[in-house]
């Protein structure tokens, strides 16, 4: 009973003490710019007189956009000591009326006060920045912009406006570039660059972290109109020099480990003080203490970096690993390229002959994923054309070809070319792309010389073409009826345009290469070819020249290729450097001219099978001459392809398989399986647009056993 009227007493000694008290709210300006700050006074007055009432009290304090340099203030109010009190405003970075409300509900004062937010000079920054692959480990797969496919990060690859990051778990990639920007996405995450903008000193950026996060290291105090914000969910986060991360999720978080954040969320700013974190649902916030560090990040990668090593299989000999490189070849069947868009393709192309012309149809389908559904036609070259889904844009003319008795002329898409042994150019094209082959014929036919031309027209009228390969070549051969069947003697020259004109950055590419060939042609028709005969070949790029030469037979049976002989690979040479790969392969996987390996005679049995788009194999055994102590070597590469088909999103299967000093006990496991021998086998299944669920079949020599193992990867 005591106690209430010991309230009561108070409330009402209260009212007397504080009757026609007021707040006055005044600032510098009514007016900021936004993201910048305004410094607010607080008093408290006697209604009356305007007098200060030298009193210590509390208000409470809450603003509609924009939020204070102490954001403790949203929880705890303004304490005002003898009546004043001081508190910076921050302004939000979109402009509006900002009204700054203070009360105290038990005194029964409030006041209210506005702020007019305006747009301050736009940064105009039009060029695009990028930033550079620094060092990344694991499954990191990037997306250009624009694009559908994911495709693996490499250390050349530049990271730009409108890409995309996706790190995989025990994955990371680190970026630079921008005079003092370094970022770290860590595994299991996905990072959008909106916008990269910079002149040399101010910059714009962008960066939306759709899942996982990123940490951010700006180690420069950023001039005056740069903007640097990184993005989760509904929280924004800007700085102007720091250290911090944003970590994306039911709950966002953002972590300062140096300097000051300053986030935004459903236009409150709060600023994050080093050493602290916000916690983030939806707009409502708190202010916490750090979690971690930054030497959580750094273990994570030093973590990643130890199982990369450990997986890592180290070679058991020096020489071991020059046998794979001598013996192995990369295989890639069934897709192509469109300007930077990989398809997977279907295609069956029936020809009609009308006297001296024939006709080739084409009926293709593709898929932009092998989890994606099924289009007809051709991939299109600009990526922003809409696919087809009507099956009568499967058909269309794939080639025209007229042969006279002294010109044979043929346009369409690019046959596969081999000339002489196929030392120099094996089964060379590039898929679905046009060019013009046209061949003069001389002499009854004994002289031919072809010319390739790789160019597609777009339009008679107006009359527009486009370059389809830098690659041209041109051959001529003369039938000098010594022999039935022949011999031929045959001359070629092969030239890369896009090597040819890359004089400021050399690349590993060579800039040509030529032959001459004497071929017996014992057997000969649509059904293939056998051919025994000599090969003398050479590759030059803008240092080196290197030879090679081929003695033996070679020959096909509709899709199955076979050869054997003997063979010289001369340093800074290359077998079949112009193969069926040779345009996939040319941007950065070539072989490099000057890392072939010691010149050496020898002798090889190869043969393979294609059946597109769906299997790709090829086996050879190679004996070299000056590699005794690894010859002979057995290798065998294989890949496999099965399309998506109803609910089945289909499959992928990889062979490689290496054995040095093979020798042949019989059809037991002793013969492949031993002390010297290379096996990998992965399936892929796709589970998504840009991760497959891989099973991977390894033979461990060591204690003769086969280790299995499942992973998540971003390509296959």
């Amino acid at each position: 009973m005591r106690r209430s009227w010991f309230l009561v007493a108070w409330c009402v000694l209260s009212t007397v003490i504080f009757a026609g008290m007021s707040i006055q709210i005044t600032s510098e300006s009514t007016v900021v710019n936004v993201q910048d700050s305004v410094l607010i006074s607080v008093t408290v007055v006697d209604s009356e007189t305007g007098q200060i009432i030298e009193k210590d009290l509390t208000l409470s304090a809450d603003v509609n956009i924009g939020g204070f340099a102490d954001p403790e203030i949203f929880f705890s109010g303004v304490t005002l000591k003898k009546g004043k009190a001081e508190i910076v405003y921050i302004a939000p970075s979109v402009p509006g009326e900002a009204v700054l409300m203070l009360s105290n509900v038990e005194l029964g004062i409030e006041a209210s006060y506005t702020l007019s937010v305006q747009e301050r000079e736009r940064l105009s920054l039009i060029s695009k920045a990028s930033l550079a692959v620094f060092e990344f480990a694991g499954e990191v797969a990037l997306r250009k912009s624009g694009q559908e496919l994911w495709n693996p990060i490499s250390k050349n690859d530049r990271v730009e406006e409108g890409d995309e990051i996706l790190t995989m778990r025990d994955s990371y990639v680190i970026l630079e570039g921008m005079d003092g920007v370094m970022l770290t996405i860590p595994p299991q995450s996905q990072v959008l660059f909106e916008r990269l903008r910079t002149d040399g000193e101010r910059m714009d950026v962008s960066i939306k972290v759709k899942k996982g996060e990123t940490v951010s290291e700006i180690s420069r105090i950023l001039t005056g109109g740069s903007k640097f914000q990184v993005g989760a969910g509904s929280v924004v986060a800007g700085v102007r020099g720091t250290k911090f991360a944003v970590e994306a999720g039911d709950t966002c978080y953002v972590r300062t480990f140096e300097g000051e954040v300053i986030a935004e969320v459903g236009g409150k700013v709060i600023p994050i003080p080093e050493g602290r974190m916000g916690a983030f649902i939806g707009t409502s916030f708190e202010i916490l203490d750090l979690d971690r560090g930054l030497d959580y990040y750094e273990k994570t990668k030093e973590r990643i970096k130890e199982k990369e090593t450990k997986k890592e299989e180290a070679p058991t000999e020096e020489r071991r690993e020059e046998a794979i490189s001598r013996a192995s070849q990369l295989v890639n069947l069934g897709s192509i390229t469109k300007g930077d868009t990989g398809y997977m393709v279907y295609s069956l192309t029936p020809s009609f002959k009308l006297g001296p012309v024939e006709l080739g149809i084409g009926i293709n389908a593709y898929q932009k994923e092998i989890t994606g559904p099924l289009y007809f036609g051709v991939p299109p070259s600009d990526p922003t054309t809409p696919p087809s889904t009507n099956v009568l844009s499967a058909f269309n003319i794939a080639w025209v070809a007229y042969s006279g008795k002294y010109l044979d002329l043929r346009y369409g898409y690019m046959q596969r070319y081999t000339y002489g042994l196929g030392l120099l150019m094996k089964n060379y094209t590039k898929k679905y792309s046009r060019a013009v082959d046209v061949a003069l014929k001389l002499g009854e036919g004994k002289h031919v010389l072809s010319v390739h031309l790789p160019f597609e027209v777009l339009s008679f009228v107006p009359f527009e073409y486009e370059q389809t390969s830098p690659l041209f070549f041109a051959n001529y051969t003369v039938d000098t009826e010594l022999t039935w069947g022949g011999p031929y003697v045959s001359l070629t020259g092969v030239m890369d345009t896009a090597e040819l004109s890359n004089e400021s950055t050399p690349s590993t590419a060579a800039m040509g290469g030529f032959s001459l060939a004497v071929e017996e042609r014992l057997l000969q028709g649509s059904w293939g070819k056998f051919v025994v005969g000599a090969e003398l070949a050479g590759l030059m790029d803008q240092e080196q020249l290197g030879y090679g030469a081929f003695f033996g037979a070679m020959g096909n049976l509709y899709t199955l290729d076979w050869g054997a002989g003997v063979v010289y690979m001369g340093e800074h040479f290359v077998s079949s450097y112009y193969g069926s790969n040779y345009e996939k392969r040319r941007p950065d996987q070539l072989p490099d001219l000057t890392d072939t390996g010691t010149p050496t005679w020898g002798s090889l049995v190869n043969i393979g099978l294609t059946l597109e788009p769906f299997l790709k194999a090829e086996a050879n055994l190679v004996n070299y001459q000056s590699h005794a102590d690894i010859s002979p070597i057995l290798s065998t590469e294989a890949l496999l392809r099965l399309p998506k088909i109803g609910n089945f999103n289909g499959l992928a299967l990889k062979l490689a398989y290496l054995q040095y000093k093979f020798e042949f006990k019989g059809l037991d496991m002793s013969t492949f399986f031993n002390e010297r021998t290379y096996l990998d086998l992965r399936v892929g299944y796709p589970i998504s647009e840009f991760q497959y669920l891989v099973y991977n079949i390894s033979y461990d020599y060591e204690n003769d056993t086969f280790q299995q193992t499942i992973s998540y990867e971003s390509s296959f």
